[in-house]
């Protein structure tokens, strides 16, 4: 028979253990993380971190090393669910009167992140859990809670939206800054985030990438660099159990090639570039169109010309502007398959490296005389601008047609014709190294509803993407023309 002597024991022991549990959880967020509970997005079902997937294990180890951490991310990794984790532990665990703050790119956004750590706290084994607040100012509202951890120590998060006029006149033991890349104001936030962390304290950005010009490839370069506090870390689209070649083939049949690109980026390079939005193709569809066995024209006029300069040749030419290249490419249709085209070869020329150095047309107008020469150029499409006076004088002298391609609606409907190409695998190309890093540059700027024609454009200013625009112009000349 049980005595009340030692039931007053086990509660004791209990408590004992209670405690020891507190401790240890207060010394590791690692070791807390079991306890935390949260409400699984797509299925709506209640779960834990009992067993961390490994992108979230090494987050959460990269916490414990860094107080400052960029996080950049594939989607659907869990790492807001992991970041709200630590967001209540430093909350729990942390100084008396500790201080939490939450951004997020709107009100909406911020009150739901507010609710994934107000569902976790209130959720934790009842020894741990604390009681919210509700009845003093901002204990328990859709932007801000609080909960007493003894006399005088209120504990307190606080949520905030991104804001032309965004303002925090408090300082916080630790920041979480939620998809840093989609937020408005995004510099005039992160200014202030900045200036309200306490000495001492951490802070967490958590974002998928948004495009090179974004102010977070600004901060995750500087991270790199070693330039700012900021420690860089990044997870794949692999980091989730279950997601292998075939996982990824499956989304690819679901999403947009610039969808899929956004959502599953297989590299640090590749997340910040992807954009849901501006995205041409992802690189991996254009190495899908590599073909080993095509041959290469060779662009050397000491040499014979392809198929003994027969086979129908159509050149697309991009001249230079400031920042770019002067591209030439030689577009056929393919050996075999009639309905396909093929990048036979390639040539650019850029800037010299002085300051204000252009590019001599002299060279490039030599060469395409050369081309004329060689094999058999049914047409030059080319850009106009800069490039008349040079048409008329080839046109002129050696009696080759040369058309001008007009950079608005039609440039818009060549540029979706080689996205189609591209995706359809209708396009074949040799892996010239030049062209994958002009491909890997292009965006896409979609037109207003009008999903039948985009236009490809520059990631950033200082990216080259000539070689593309004379792929899409070359392409789409090839296919119109009966050769």
């Amino acid at each position: 028979m049980t005595t009340s002597t030692e039931v007053k024991r086990d509660l004791a022991r209990t408590a004992v253990e209670h405690e020891l549990e507190r401790r240890l959880c207060a010394r590791s967020f690692l070791y807390f993380l079991p306890y935390w509970q949260f409400v699984n997005r797509e299925t709506g079902a209640i779960e834990s971190f009992d067993t961390p997937w490994s992108g979230q294990r090494d987050l959460a180890e990269a916490y414990g090393e860094h107080p400052w951490v960029v996080a950049l991310k594939a989607g659907k990794l869990g790492f807001t669910e992991l970041e709200c984790a630590y967001d209540g532990w430093v909350a729990l665990f942390w100084q008396e009167n500790a201080r939490v703050h939450l951004f997020s790119r709107d009100g909406r956004a911020s009150k739901e992140l507010l609710g994934y750590v107000r569902f976790g706290l209130t959720h934790l084994p009842v020894w741990m859990r604390p009681e919210i607040l509700e009845d003093i100012a901002g204990g328990d509202t859709t932007q801000s809670l609080k909960f007493s951890m003894g006399p005088d120590d209120i504990r307190t998060v606080v949520s905030y939206a991104s804001g032309p006029h965004v303002s925090v006149d408090v300082s916080a033991q630790h920041a979480h800054v939620d998809e840093l890349a989609r937020m408005p104001f995004i510099e005039k936030t992160w200014n202030t985030v900045v200036s309200t962390v306490a000495p001492g304290g951490t802070c967490h950005i958590v974002s998928r990438g948004h495009g090179d010009t974004n102010y977070l490839a600004t901060l995750w370069n500087a991270a790199v660099e070693g330039t700012s506090d900021l420690h860089p870390f990044f997870a794949p689209w692999t980091a989730r159990p279950g997601r292998d070649a075939g996982w990824y083939a499956i989304q690819a049949g679901k999403m947009t090639p610039a969808e899929l690109a956004y959502f599953a980026p297989a590299t640090a390079e590749e997340a910040l570039s992807a954009d849901d939005m501006e995205v041409f193709v992802p690189i991996e569809l254009w190495d899908a169109c590599y073909d080993p066995a095509l041959e290469r024209m060779p662009f050397d006029a000491d040499k014979e010309g392809l198929a003994g300069t027969k086979t129908p040749v159509v050149i697309a030419v991009d001249a230079a502007s400031t920042h770019d290249s002067f591209g030439i490419v030689a577009i056929t249709r393919h050996p075999e398959r009639h309905d396909e085209v093929a990048v036979r070869g390639v040539r650019k020329w850029d800037p010299p490296k002085r300051k204000g150095g252009e590019i001599d047309y002299s060279e490039p107008e030599k060469f395409l005389r050369d081309l004329v020469g060689l094999f058999n150029v049914v047409q030059i499409a080319y850009d106009p601008y800069q490039l008349t006076s040079m048409m008329q004088r080839l046109r002129r002298d050696t009696a080759t047609r040369c058309r001008e391609f007009n950079q608005q609606k039609e440039r818009l409907i060549a540029d979706r014709g080689l996205y189609d190409l591209i995706i359809n695998k209708r396009i074949t190309h040799d892996g010239n190294t030049l062209v994958r890093e002009h491909m890997q540059n292009a965006a896409a700027k979609l037109q207003k509803d009008d999903d039948s024609k985009l236009r490809i454009i520059k990631r950033a200013p200082d990216k080259k993407i000539d070689l593309a625009v004379c792929i899409s112009m070359g392409a789409k000349e090839c296919l119109r023309l009966n050769i």
